[in-house]
This record gives structure tokens, C-alpha cells and sequence, in this order.
């Protein structure tokens, strides 16, 4: 399909773009110094141009040059409120400072932010809610706020072409290109036929994050944890830095919807506010929720606001989440279920931050590309060996231990 000249016109004036990671940080709060080292560039992977409409082309732009991967099964036909469920939804805007951006990309669904343009007060929680359009699976039942796309689950735009959390998005608006934030400063407004994502990644590259799966107090294999398990940072100069703690370690599976479009070993989403990891292995559309398997990263403060706030009180003692903090959080931070003091976060927050929570990872994998791939890696002796994990899907049995409360190290390695 030939598009008019002033879309391919504007792919390339935006090669003059200016972004950068930390720039999607959208918490009214400081951020942590150990963050500060992720405020990189950022340079285009690709580019992703999307036709709303029934039929219309999803179309790749690298190197010069373009492929079509898809098309539009049913289109988007309003932007509707992301729910309580999705709280993270608040945390980043776009490595260009709009608020028209990506806030979460994973194996079975794209969310991407249309407004407002506002940024979140943890003092005010409630003064606002995110709009938002998402891109799903043919195999999903969509809404009015849905671009159902011709691609499976786990393929296609869901894989090698799945964007960066804070990545920019743009709408053709009556012939000119703007944020898309700016579009929809009325959030009633019918969709935008043209959306165009761009896709970017920071300049300086990341080897792996490291997770030591224990808190203070946890006996782990036999070991009585004297104190935090720390979140480790490996660069490409081979420089290894700590930037957070674990306050809750995982010792279990989750029956997360998404999971079975991803791959063991693979991450099956990344949003502000949650890293999943897929334990099982891709099986498609299912409702067996037991065919599904997985373990989720999640930061303190958007935990403990889902908890005390809205009622979502499964992530403080589940063994399905590992609960992660700055360098200096501790559990009885975790335990206060006061949100603010004098009108700032109690915990220094690392949701929407890069490396874990924006700019840094998207669920890519390919077993013929690992170097530029996103997987994980398991440890059950501190360290010293590694591994894939094994399947694991559903949840344990009475008096039956998961393969996850082994673990004492999981290692995402970071790819392209």
C-alpha cells in the first residue's frame, strides 16, 4: 500500500527528534540518584505506522526502507479510561516529554496513553485517569478502544516489532502529525485513522538486571538472610552497580492472563508499574487458566497503593510477586500503609523508571537472535550456576512447594 507522501515525509523529519529515557518519568517526586545514570539518549530501532481503519496496513520502517506485518482486523473507535487495574497507567509519559506515549507493551497487548496532559501527585491520587487506545491479538475480543490486529499473540508487532515502554506516539490530525496527547485533548474525540509509534531505545546499552530473590529475615535453600537481596546492573563496559532492593522475594507462580502467548524463559509484559516473567510455554488462546505461568517484579509504591488505596490485596504476601524498592527502602516502609508524607511518596519511586519499569526492555525474543533477545535466567545456588526456568503454570497445591522458592537469582538479559 502507497501512503501519502506527508506520512513517509514526517518519518524523516523526525529523525531530528530529541528524547531521552528519563524524560518519560511523569511522578511529581525526585528521582533516585541511582536512576540518574539511565537519563541516556535514545536512537530509533524502527518505526511503526498503524492504518485505523478495517483493513488498513501495520507497516515496519527500518533502514530506509519498509514492510507491511499486518493489518487491521477491527479498528479503534474511542479512547476509553484505563481502569483501577491499571494504576501504572499514571506513572510516564514519552521520551519527548509529551504525554502521547507508550505505557505498556507485552506478548498479548499494546496500551498506549492519549491523555491528559497532566502528571501524577501522589498528594492527589485521584485528580485524574489516563485515557487510552491499545492494540490486541486477532484472538481477543475487542472494545470500542481496541485496534484489533491481524497478528497472533507473541508475533509480529507482540515481538520483534513490540515497542519500548516511553516510546513517543503520534496521530495524523486534519493533514499534520502531532502528539498524540494533542489530538485528543478532547478524550471523546473519534480515534485518529494514522498512528505512528517510535520506536527507541537508549543509546547506552545494559547487559543484564540482576534480582537476588531474598528479603532481610528470609531463610532461602537452608540460608538465613542477614539482610536485602539487591537488583544489580551489569553495563556493557562490564561495570556491575547496585540500583535497588528486594523487600518481598517470589516463591511461586501466577496465573497471568497474557502468559500463554509467551515462551519459558521469555519476559511476557512490561508496563510503569509491573516486569513479568513467563514460565510456560506459548500455547495461544486458551481460558485453561492452568496452562498459564509466571512471575511479576513489582514496585513498592504502586504496590502499596494498589493495596491500602484500591483494595487490590493480593501482591503484599502473595509468592507470585517479588516486591522491589530504591537502595534505601526497607520492609517496614512496606508495611506503612501511609502513601505520602507532607505530600511526597514515603518510598523514593522507581516506577516508570528506567531500567525495570520504562525504556530499557520489551518482550522480544527470537532462538535464532539471543543476543538481541529478552530472556531470563535462573539461579538455585546463589549464583554460581545458571539456567532456563523449568515450565511451571498454574499455582501450587496445598503443601506443595513451587520450583520458584529455589531460586535464589533471576537474571534478565537485556536485548535490542
Amino acid at each position: 500500500m502507497i501512503y501519502p507522501m506527508h506520512i513517509v515525509a514526517f518519518l524523516l523529519a523526525l529523525l531530528l527528534s530529541v528524547t531521552a529515557t528519563l524524560k518519560a518519568f511523569d511522578i511529581k517526586a525526585d528521582v533516585p540518584p541511582e536512576a540518574k545514570r539511565f537519563d541516556v539518549s535514545t536512537i530509533r530501532l524502527f518505526s511503526v505506522l498503524i492504518d485505523n481503519s478495517a483493513g488498513g496496513k501495520i507497516t515496519i520502517y527500518t533502514d530506509g526502507r519498509s514492510r507491511e506485518i499486518g493489518e487491521v482486523v477491527t479498528p479503534a473507535t474511542q479512547a476509553t479510561r484505563a481502569s483501577d487495574g491499571f494504576w501504572a497507567s499514571h506513572y510516564v509519559c514519552a521520551q519527548n516529554g509529551t504525554k502521547g506515549a507508550i505505557v505498556a507493551s507485552a506478548v498479548n497487548a499494546i496500551h498506549m496513553r492519549c491523555g491528559p496532559k497532566r502528571q501524577y501527585d501522589p498528594a492527589k491520587p485521584t485528580n485524574w485517569n489516563a485515557s487510552e487506545l491499545s492494540i490486541i491479538p486477532f484472538t481477543e475480543e475487542g472494545g470500542t478502544g481496541d485496534i484489533v490486529v491481524s497478528n497472533p499473540g507473541g508475533y509480529g508487532i507482540f515481538n520483534e516489532w513490540s515497542p519500548y515502554v516511553g516510546n513517543p506516539v503520534y496521530a495524523l490530525d486534519r493533514g499534520s502529525w502531532v502528539p498524540l496527547d494533542s489530538y485528543f485533548t478532547d478524550p471523546t474525540r473519534i480515534p485518529p485513522q494514522f498512528l505512528f509509534i517510535d520506536v527507541r531505545r537508549p543509546r547506552d546499552n545494559v547487559r543484564y538486571i540482576e534480582f537476588e530473590n531474598w528479603s532481610k529475615g528470609d531463610v532461602v535453600n537452608g540460608v538465613q538472610m542477614e539482610d536485602y537481596g539487591g537488583i544489580y546492573v551489569m553495563d556493557e563496559t562490564e561495570k556491575r552497580y547496585q540500583i535497588g532492593r528486594v523487600l518481598q522475594r517470589a516463591t511461586q507462580t501466577g496465573r497471568f492472563i497474557g502468559s500463554e502467548y509467551a515462551d519459558i524463559g521469555r519476559v511476557r509484559a512490561t508496563h510503569p508499574g509491573v516486569l513479568e516473567l513467563s514460565t510456560t510455554r506459548w500455547r495461544g488462546k486458551t481460558d485453561d487458566e492452568n496452562l498459564r505461568g509466571g512471575v511479576q517484579i513489582v514496585p513498592a509504591n504502586h504496590v502499596k497503593y494498589l493495596h491500602y488505596n484500591l483494595g487490590q490485596s493480593w501482591f503484599i504476601g502473595g509468592g507470585a510477586w517479588m516486591i522491589v524498592g530504591p537502595v534505601n527502602s526497607t520492609q517496614e516502609d512496606l508495611k506503612n500503609p501511609s502513601y505520602t508524607e507532607d505530600g511526597k511518596l514515603l518510598i523514593d519511586p522507581i516506577e516508570g523508571l528506567p531500567p525495570i519499569f520504562s525504556g530499557y526492555i520489551r518482550p522480544y525474543f527470537d532462538e535464532n537472535n539471543y543476543e538481541s533477545s529478552f530472556r531470563f535466567f535462573v539461579s538455585e545456588d546463589f549464583g554460581r550456576t545458571w539456567r532456563t526456568p523449568p515450565e511451571i503454570t498454574g499455582v501450587p497445591g496445598a503443601g506443595e512447594k513451587s520450583p520458584v522458592s529455589y531460586w535464589t537469582h533471576v537474571r534478565l538479559m537485556i536485548g535490542k
